[in-house]
């Protein structure tokens, strides 16, 4: 039976962390039907595992690893905003962080209060900056 399976999943895509995504949303709107007890959330819900299972059934490789791409750079936005966000949180006392008038990048600076002039590492704009 194993070997059957195994002749049966060969050439086929398998499991990603997309798969992994929809599946554990569609369990989370499985939960939230639960108290909810509506037809729509059971369709969506129904749907995710349909289409885990279509990927995961799926011999069209390249486009299935195209999805999963898209949905890793997705995450990696969100995890790095995320971390952003952390990082100026911890820092808030001894660092303030202020954007380069030019290129938009975000600069950490020790927080000493008064007017200084600063360097953009990234397109070298000279500017002032007033820390408060």
């Amino acid at each position: 039976m194993l070997n059957k399976l195994r002749e049966f999943m060969r050439g086929r895509y398998g499991s990603d962390q997309l798969n992994l995504a929809l599946i554990i949303t569609a369990f989370v709107v499985s939960l939230a039907n639960g108290f909810a007890r509506s037809l729509v959330l059971y369709g969506i819900q129904i749907l995710l595992v349909l289409f885990a299972v279509y990927r995961m059934l799926s011999k069209k490789i390249q486009t299935r690893l195209r999805e999963n791409r898209a949905f890793l750079r997705v995450c990696e936005k969100i995890k790095g905003f995320f971390t952003s966000v952390s990082t100026r949180v911890r820092d808030r006392k001894t660092h303030a962080y202020k954007k380069c008038p030019r290129c938009g990048a975000k600069l950490r600076l020790p927080r000493t209060r008064g007017e200084h002039g600063v360097k953009c590492p990234r397109c070298g704009t000279q500017f002032r900056v007033k820390i408060r």
